[in-house]
């Protein structure tokens, strides 16, 4: 799973983003 391109930083991350994170997690 490659990092998120924009928002690296975590401040933009996108709700479908996070979910994935979370169910990646």
């Amino acid at each position: 799973m490659a990092p998120p391109e924009e928002g690296s930083s975590g401040t933009g991350l996108t709700l479908e983003e996070i979910k994935n994170e979370a169910v990646d997690l």
